[in-house]
């Protein structure tokens, strides 16, 4: 298939808005925020190496205050990151009752696993986005990864949510789609050889899930456990990506086009909001601490993070032109070190 006979993407719901545009006009446009370490698999790909709950991790009342703070500056998007699984954190749920409730949006990164048919039901009605962790469709694959016999549970989430309502384009426009349903997967070798991405793809186009296919981040497990071993070559990734685009019958990106990390501000589950540093890693040393919702305000917290990013952006300004902040490779803080210092993605 040739580019020009490409058609629309699928856009998740969330990514649909002009973030650069909201965050240019001096507003926060979306809000990362971290909810625990504690995760139910313990996969060989983690690169924040998730499992127990980390310490002083924020209760409901520090949630819903940064919230309301952030709808306050403009925010209508929240993005729920992977670092643990949130359906594990106790207040999950009244979370994101509360965000639905204020008319915003959620994207949600979860392995599924533990949606059940009522959790499926409180995702859709309170206008969540998942982004279900899905690999590919063969258990031997799934489980080798995540290493957790957790296959059918994440199959049963994951149709769970599709007879919640999940899986229809909910706006059909000439250059997009928008669904309200993401999976995703790794380029890594051991998916490519048991023919997973073909799989994967074709479900995708047959459901309306919007697609996503993501580097290995060279940090945590992934690292001590070998993971990144498994990293495709750059011949390898355009297979991948020439499959894709042929079964969903639009071009897929190289890396995820939305940074929240670079246009809005990233919050860990202890409270401290991090400085991208111009997409750089926020969970390495060297990391940048602009303050914590526990003692500052957002407000105050969000002036600073802007004030580093304007000064960052004059010292890269040939880096990135025209973007305070630079739009690089995706949601994950760490994916920018990982281009930058390892290479995986060339070599």
């Amino acid at each position: 298939m040739n580019k020009s006979t490409y058609g629309s993407p699928l856009v998740l719901k969330g990514e649909d808005a002009d973030i650069w545009k909201i965050y240019k006009q001096g507003r926060l446009p979306v809000v990362t925020l971290n909810l625990t370490g504690e995760c139910n698999l313990n996969c060989s790909s983690c690169h924040v190496s998730a499992g127990r709950p980390d310490p002083n991790e924020m209760d409901y009342d520090t949630l819903v205050s940064v919230i309301d703070q952030a709808y306050d500056l403009g925010a209508r998007l929240i993005h729920i990151g992977g670092k643990g699984e949130p359906f594990l954190d106790k207040s999950f749920e009244a979370f994101v009752a509360y965000t639905g409730g204020k008319g915003m949006t959620t994207i949600l990164d979860t392995n599924a696993t533990l949606i059940t048919k009522e959790r499926a039901e409180l995702l859709f009605e309170n206008d969540v986005s998942p982004v279900v962790k899905v690999l590919g469709f063969d258990s031997n694959v799934y489980e080798a990864i995540v290493r957790k016999p957790l296959y059918q549970k994440m199959l049963d989430g994951l149709y769970n949510l599709l007879d919640a309502g999940y899986g229809n384009v909910i706006e059909d426009n000439i250059d997009r789609r928008v669904t309200r349903l993401s999976a995703m997967t790794f380029l890594a070798r051991s998916i490519l050889e048991k023919d997973c991405f073909n799989g994967f793809f074709e479900f995708c186009n047959e459901k309306n899930i919007e697609p996503r296919v993501s580097n290995i981040v060279a940090a945590g497990r992934a690292v001590t456990d070998g993971f990144i071993d498994e990293r495709l070559t750059q011949e390898e990734w355009e297979v991948v990506r020439n499959l894709g685009g042929r079964i969903m019958g639009y071009e897929l990106n190289y890396t995820y086009k939305k940074c929240y990390i670079t246009s809005g501000i990233y919050i860990e589950n202890d409270g401290r909001v991090m400085a991208d540093d111009l997409g750089r890693s926020c969970d390495i040393p060297g990391e940048i601490v602009v303050g914590s919702v526990r003692d500052k305000s957002l407000k105050d917290c969000w002036d600073e993070l802007l004030d580093i990013r304007r000064k960052k952006a004059r010292e890269l300004e040939a880096f990135e032109k025209g973007h305070e902040g630079g739009n690089y490779f995706g949601s994950c803080p760490v994916l920018f070190k990982t281009w930058e210092e390892n290479r995986i993605t060339v070599e």
